[in-house]
């Protein structure tokens, strides 16, 4: 059987809510990846935990990705500009040529990059 991230996420998390330290549960988790030769995915299931505790604060995910290294006063303006509950990251991301993009829990997009308009434009 095939699990995806989302399985290894909730088994996670029903762990840890049964009582289970974290500790044991990360452990667990870990020799469950490896048992499975899903090792891999590991980055895709710490994500989809992160998720699903930000979901369960009543936050969201997002992500603000930059095409130059912002200063201190827009990153902050920028993180700010959501709720505590939140979970923000950036990045930098040079193909986006100038601009931002905002992506919310990997399903709502705010593209105001050149390279956005610019595939806008032509498509």
């Amino acid at each position: 059987m095939i699990y995806r991230p989302s399985h290894y996420a909730a088994a996670f998390r029903n762990a840890l809510s049964s009582g289970v330290s974290f500790e044991i549960a990360k452990k667990n988790l870990l020799s469950s990846l490896e048992k499975r030769g899903d090792g891999h995915r590991f980055r895709q299931v710490v994500q989809e935990i992160e998720r699903l505790e930000t979901r369960a604060h009543g936050g969201q995910c997002v992500t603000l990705e930059f095409a130059h290294e912002p200063t201190q006063d827009a990153r902050t303006a920028l993180t700010h500009a959501f709720g505590p509950h939140d979970r923000v990251s950036s990045t930098v991301r040079s193909d986006l040529i100038a601009g931002v993009r905002i992506t919310i829990d990997d399903e709502r997009e705010l593209d105001i990059s050149l390279a956005g308009k610019l595939r806008a434009l032509f498509h």
